[in-house]
């Protein structure tokens, strides 16, 4: 305790005094200090930190944050000395201490296998915000708080351990700064006091006396990460947050009595607060003024729970429900606008965008239509500019819900790593917005209906009620759910049934939980109904691209083959391989209207996406053949396959592109020698053209991971034997099914898993490349 206090006050006293001197501190006090370390050399432990803190030079080359510059702002310096006095207390505790696993990576040794076991789980835990921890959201932070304010330290004294731990490529110190400030304005939040963080002062103070048992020892790796985490929480952050209004009357005692602060030397002049000798009467001044308020404790959630949990009752049911889900109950406000923006996006890019164009694609970008119809086929809904502005802050709307609600979500949804943290929405593409099947924003939503009938059957449970009242959630309004905005709405009405008391000893507050559990329920609960039915899915545009979509267009329109020479006039017309994809994308967004919709064989293309409401952009039906534009629904699925074919080709030409996207490594295996000169000399008795296309079908429909069923198909299957069914179940005409029989018998080691590497073979040898070798 005794180091603790040294290093803190060469801190204050010497480390502080660089902020308001330009050059260097007080002389006079840093030659004191240094005096004082030379003649008690004995009694000064942590030299290193000591010379540190006395020349102002906590610093290295991936962090500068903990240096006290001239004319430092006080919210600069709050965090500054929290830094300091949360690493001078973990480098003066004891060895078997629980501050003993932070310890470690401020170590100079090597660490052994366990400490490096420990680190490894510090480091995932590091941006992991845990919904499975006992502790409550104010305990959870300030342990949050105390770890990172130490890896500022760290990133001073152990910059590359710092590093790993934060898995920050660059600007280390500039990261954990920004991590460390939001965390205290959450605090500042959740505490409902600018002062908050004299909460973490207290808790420190409380480590720095916490006097061990000579038999807890800790040694680091036999214990878990959570587990010390939970010890760590209940023997010093419970202790202070269950008595968080007594600590902070401590705390109101100190700042009243320094005269240094404003609002304290106001009370204190002789005129007019002194003359008021009835205590009583200076409290009840004292209490009336706004500038007091910042100085107590505020009424929170903690508060009003912790309170509950207090009474000793099994009453307020309701009360108890409310809480324990009202931490995703307060974004419900934003279900609406989620829904809308989910409908916006559904109008703008429903079967008219491909997944990688989604990808490549900014929230920003959205707003320019160039952006759009360079990437996008075309437009379901032309919005304006503002429509454009309205749709960018629904997915901040969007976002802000998501950073509340997901770490609530995760035992519910499988989310990829990319979605396991916070979004920015500076980081974030298109495809993250678009509510298809697998999203997130269709899991946020969905998680957040299922909360809301969760607690609405758990109200009529209470109540003995039954809710006979459903609604769609295209109908959905803030009327209808359990919804309110903390601060304005929740907030205010616990204030209303809290009463405050105070006295000598203490400040501390009591609640009326008749009434404001009766007020909550009369508020926002009562006469909610439950939301039912089915939201609907974006679907991307190769998501037309399935046999079961084939079958219901030839069921819907019969299909017809386009003769071969006016499949070389439409070929040779398509100049480019952007003519080519533009082309391309038409065709399958016409496939995704007329399985919904269907039409007559003989309509035009074209003509049929204007009358579905397609309005292609200007540049993209100029860029549409003539030929191919006045071909009709009756050959759309030939001429799928004709352009499909034809971009798989050019791309496998130019040696820069893979001929197929998103196809799994199972089913690219390489042929053997003696399989391929069978396939090679087999081709001589085949219509090479037919193979490549019914080949490249196959493939495209079902070996990509877009298909849902891609796991279902063996690649150790024999090829030709599954390209022979999927040609049946289409009812293909007999004389391309007996050239399928001939390709099977002559080549009976080729497997599902070599579908890729035959296609190619066999486009090569049409090409002429590999005639030679057959």
């Amino acid at each position: 305790m005794r180091d603790t206090v040294v290093l803190l006050a060469i801190f204050r006293q010497v480390t502080l005094e660089y902020g308001s001197c330009a050059d260097q501190a007080s002389l006079q006090i840093k030659e004191a200090m240094q005096e004082f370390i030379r003649t008690h050399t004995e009694n000064v432990r942590h030299q290193e930190m000591v010379i540190r803190l006395l020349e102002n030079n906590l610093y290295s080359d991936r962090c500068n944050e903990l240096v006290v510059k001239p004319h430092d702002s006080q919210d600069r310096l709050r965090i500054v000395a929290l830094a300091i006095h949360t690493l001078v207390t973990v480098i003066c505790a004891e060895d078997n201490s629980l501050c003993c696993p932070l310890k470690i990576l401020i170590k100079d040794e090597k660490l052994t296998a366990k400490e490096t076991t420990f680190v490894t789980e510090i480091r995932k835990n590091f941006n992991l915000q845990r919904d499975d921890s006992s502790a409550t959201e104010l305990q959870q932070l300030i342990f949050n708080i105390i770890v990172r304010a130490f890896l500022l330290g760290v990133a001073v004294f152990n910059p590359e351990l710092a590093k790993k731990v934060t898995k920050a490529s660059h600007d280390l110190g500039e990261k954990l700064w920004n991590i460390l400030d939001k965390d205290i304005k959450q605090l500042e939040m959740t505490t409902k006091t600018r002062d908050g963080i004299y909460l973490i002062h207290v808790v420190l103070a409380r480590v720095t006396a916490y006097q061990h048992a000579q038999d807890d020892v800790l040694e680091t790796g036999t214990l878990s990460y959570e587990d010390w985490e939970s010890r760590f929480i209940a023997e010093f952050i419970d202790p202070i947050v269950q008595n968080q209004e007594l600590e902070m009357y401590h705390v109101n005692e100190v700042v009243e009595n320094d005269r240094t602060n404003i609002v304290m030397e106001h009370l204190q002049t002789p005129e007019p607060m002194l003359s008021l000798v009835d205590h009583r009467r200076f409290s009840e001044r004292f209490t009336c003024l706004s500038e007091v308020w910042r100085y107590k404790m505020r009424i929170s959630i903690d508060s009003v729970t912790t309170f509950i949990q207090r009474s000793g009752t099994s009453r307020y049911q309701l009360l108890r429900e409310f809480f324990k889900v009202e931490p995703v109950l307060r974004v419900m406000k934003d279900l609406p606008k989620i829904l809308l923006l989910q409908r916006r996006l559904i109008e703008r890019f429903h079967r008219c965008i491909d997944a990688k164009e989604a990808q490549n694609l900014g929230p920003g970008d959205i707003a320019r239509d160039d952006t759009v119809h360079d990437h996008s086929a075309g437009e379901v809904a032309n919005g304006d500019q503002n429509d454009d502005k309205d749709v960018y802050q629904l997915m901040l709307c969007f976002l802000s819900a998501w950073n509340q609600v997901w770490p609530k979500s995760k035992r519910h949804v499988t989310l990829v790593e990319a979605y396991q943290q916070p979004l920015n929405i500076d980081y974030c593409n298109l495809a993250t917005f678009l509510p298809t099947a697998s999203g997130i924003s269709t899991q946020l939503v969905d998680f957040l209906i299922r909360t809301h009938n969760e607690f609405v059957d758990t109200y009529c449970r209470i109540r003995n009620q039954e809710n006979e009242e459903n609604i769609l959630p295209s109908s959905v309004t803030l009327t209808h759910l359990v919804a309110y905005d903390l601060d304005k709405d929740l907030l205010p009405l616990i204030q209303a049934h809290c009463h405050h008391i105070f006295d000598e000893e203490v400040t501390s507050a009591t609640f009326n939980l008749d009434s404001l559990e009766r007020a909550i329920e009369e508020t926002f609960v009562r006469g909610r109904p439950r939301i039912e039915g089915t939201l609907p899915k974006l679907m991307f545009r190769e998501g037309s691209r399935s046999l079961r979509v084939f079958q219901e267009i030839r069921a819907k329109v019969k299909q017809e083959r386009l003769s071969r020479p006016f499949k070389q006039d439409i070929l040779l017309d398509l100049k480019s391989i952007t003519d080519l994809c533009d082309c391309l994308a038409v065709v399958d967004i016409a496939i995704g209207f007329l399985v919904s919709t269907g039409g007559e064989p003989d309509t035009n293309i074209i003509e049929y996406l204007a009358e579905s409401g397609i309005n292609l952009p200007k540049e993209q039906r100029s860029q549409i053949t003539a030929k191919a534009r006045h071909r009709s629904l009756k050959h759309i699925l030939d001429l799928w396959q004709l352009l499909g074919v034809e971009r798989a080709k050019r791309r496998l030409a130019s040696e820069k592109q893979d001929p197929f996207e998103g196809i799994p490594e199972q089913f690219q295996d390489i042929i053997t020698q003696e399989e391929r000169h069978d396939l090679l000399r087999s081709l001589r008795y085949v219509d090479i053209e037919e193979l490549i296309s019914q080949l490249f079908e196959y493939i495209e429909i079902n070996l990509k991971t877009s298909n849902p069923d891609v796991e279902s198909f063996d690649p150790e299957s024999l090829l030709f034997e599954e390209l022979m069914r999927y040609m049946k179940q289409k009812q293909h005409h007999n004389r391309g099914l007996r050239a399928m029989e001939n390709m099977k018998k002559r080549n009976a080691g080729l497997t599902l898993g070599k579908a890729v590497e035959t296609w190619i073979l066999a486009v090569k040898y049409q090409a002429g490349i590999e005639q030679k070798s057959a």
